[in-house]
């Protein structure tokens, strides 16, 4: 299994389960490793039919296996983001939602008073990015995401 990021090695896991040392669990996860997916879990069920396929012959087998799943399967590519408020003067509003539509940041809602006050779901890797925007900006920007 992979839970969460492809590259976050402490989210990552497998098990042999019954088989030898080494032929399942670990040729499973590799598959998924090179794949660079995360939140993803295989799970192969093999059925004894009689034949013994040896050490190599099982990690060709779950190797496979997973390999011919992941071919089939629908990937969605799932983006975290965070809440956030943008506060700004009528005059920047243009200026901003023009600049937002070049980025994975979404205006989920507009309110219109003195000021405009766009709440937007940020992708975790882009706050930095709104923040240093609107350092300058005479825009308020706020998020309750702690990241820099």
């Amino acid at each position: 299994m992979v839970a969460g990021q492809p590259t976050d090695v402490y989210q990552q896991d497998q098990s042999d389960d019954g088989e030898p040392k080494g032929t399942a669990g670990k040729p499973m996860l590799n598959v998924l490793q090179h794949a660079d997916i995360g939140n993803t879990v295989a799970v192969v069920t093999r059925y004894f039919g009689g034949t013994k396929l040896g050490a190599g012959g099982l990690v060709r087998a779950y190797t496979r296996s997973v390999s011919e799943a992941l071919k089939s399967a629908k990937l969605t590519l799932v983006q975290i983001t965070v809440p956030g408020t943008l506060c700004l003067p009528y005059s920047q509003l243009d200026s901003f939602e023009h600049w937002l539509q070049s980025t994975n940041i979404t205006i989920a809602d507009r309110q219109f008073d003195e000021a405009v006050t766009l709440t937007l779901q940020i992708p975790v890797d882009e706050v930095r990015q709104v923040r240093e925007k609107t350092a300058h900006s005479g825009a308020e920007f706020n998020c309750e995401s702690e990241s820099p």
